[in-house]
């Protein structure tokens, strides 16, 4: 499944596109992150949410390489004084190997509250 995902280009020895060819997310972040190891960048396009970037992120820590992975997400927050969703949570991580195998893992959204809240329980 990942052979479908292609490289649309290799802008240059340290950058890359995928098309995602509209492929899920977690799909296209996979390849996208094989590509970025011992590349400077590579941009994703035509992708669906990919879930916790700390996967893909620590998988890239581990090739001993620091990296921020970032992605977009659908309208879900209302500004201050908003009424209707205008932002995404636009999440963000951050990895980095550290001495004696200790890691470095920031994964967060820009917003109050993540994609996915988890309900609570309901009362029996």
């Amino acid at each position: 499944m990942l052979s479908e995902v292609h490289i649309a280009s290799r802008i240059s020895e340290a950058l890359g596109k995928i098309d995602g060819g509209h492929a899920l997310g977690q799909i296209v972040m996979q390849r996208a992150t094989q590509e970025a190891v011992g590349l400077a960048r590579v941009a994703a396009e035509n992708s669906t949410h990919c879930g916790a970037l700390a996967y893909y992120g620590l998988q890239i820590e581990r090739a001993n390489m620091i990296d921020f992975v970032f992605t977009h997400s659908d309208s879900m927050v209302v500004p201050h004084a908003g009424k209707h969703p205008l932002c995404g949570t636009n999440p963000i991580c951050l990895a980095a190997p550290g001495e004696g195998g200790h890691t470095l893992c920031l994964d967060m959204a820009t917003s109050i509250v993540k994609q996915n809240p988890k309900s609570p329980a309901p009362n029996p």
